[in-house]
């Protein structure tokens, strides 16, 4: 059985920001991604302090507590192929899906006020369907 994707809402984008939907979830930049032909992705276009979310479902979520959208207090590692972009990790059900959501900051030490920055950005998400 395929499960539809549902839709991903942010209602907090930083001014310069943008969101979109993927094929399974959706993103928010804190800043201008521009999409040409040689396009790298987000994270060679990040900026120092830039600020990533990522919303992806996995699958069916049996037995899995509801997604939490709180920052951890600690990273759980870097971003793959980085040592200057924390990534936190918060995984969960949401709309009847395995939900993973990532926030990764371009910097080894963010700051109290982009971790701020980035739970405000948490709490505006809204995930279609519930």
């Amino acid at each position: 059985m395929i499960l539809a994707t549902p839709p991903v809402y942010f209602d907090t984008v930083p001014a310069g920001g943008e969101y979109w939907r993927s094929g399974n979830g959706g993103y928010l930049t804190s800043f201008p991604v521009r999409v040409n032909a040689s396009f790298d992705g987000w994270a060679a276009a990040m900026p120092h302090n830039g600020i990533v979310v990522t919303v992806s479902f996995l699958g069916a979520p049996p037995g899995r507590r509801r997604l939490a959208l709180e920052l951890p207090a600690r990273p759980t590692g870097f971003l793959e192929g980085t040592k200057d972009t924390v990534e936190y990790r918060m995984t969960g059900r949401a709309a009847g899906r395995l939900t993973l959501v990532r926030v990764d900051i371009r910097n080894a030490y963010p700051s109290a006020a982009l971790r701020a920055l980035a739970q405000r950005i948490l709490w505006g998400l809204r995930i279609g369907w519930e």
